[in-house]
């Protein structure tokens, strides 16, 4: 017998109502297990919760590996790296767990800075061998924005080497004070 078209309809949704409650990232149903182990412990419900998604994911690429089914091997590549994904993310958290914006920041006097007067051709050197990200603009005590080292980079390929950082130098940058979570 063949199924009508609501029957279809109705039945892939079921699947995916079955598949998203996979305990795999991005499913809701990898939030909902950890939050269930989470209830007694954070550190070990989650790493248990990760572990689950990541032996998962290697049982569906199996699965799809053993059964001749190329989309279940890619999609069980795909869950496995969201597993590491969160994994790694988790971690983060928990290294950060206590620590504040200071623990985090260069020191002061490691910190490379432009003065606002200084040129594309005089920070293009520095930035390169720096292995900040990032450059404060100062003017005095003040900070007038921040250089992105790879757009520095780029502009210093098309532009003069006689133009002022702050045409580079983002104005609207994140900030937080050194006491923040």
């Amino acid at each position: 017998s063949s199924f009508g078209a609501m029957e279809k309809f109705f039945l892939i949704n079921v699947l995916l109502g079955l598949v998203n409650c996979l305990p795999n990232p991005p499913f809701d149903g990898a939030r909902i297990f950890r939050s269930l182990l989470n209830i007694g412990d954070f550190t070990s419900g989650s790493s248990i919760a990760l572990r689950t998604a990541q032996l998962s994911a290697v049982a569906i690429g199996l699965i799809g590996l053993v059964s001749g089914a190329p989309l279940l091997l890619i999609v069980g590549v795909f869950l496995f790296a969201a597993a590491m994904r969160e994994s790694f993310l988790e971690m983060g958290r928990r290294a950060a767990l206590g620590k504040t914006a200071e623990d985090g920041m260069t020191p002061k006097q490691h910190l490379q800075v432009f003065n606002h007067g200084t040129t594309i051709g005089a920070a293009l050197p520095l930035a390169v061998k720096s292995f900040q990200i990032f450059f404060p603009v100062i003017y005095g005590d003040d900070i007038l924005g921040v250089v992105d080292k790879d757009e520095l980079i780029q502009y210093a390929a098309v532009e003069p080497q006689d133009a002022y950082i702050a045409e580079v130098m983002d104005r609207d940058f994140p900030s937080a004070k050194a006491e923040t979570p």
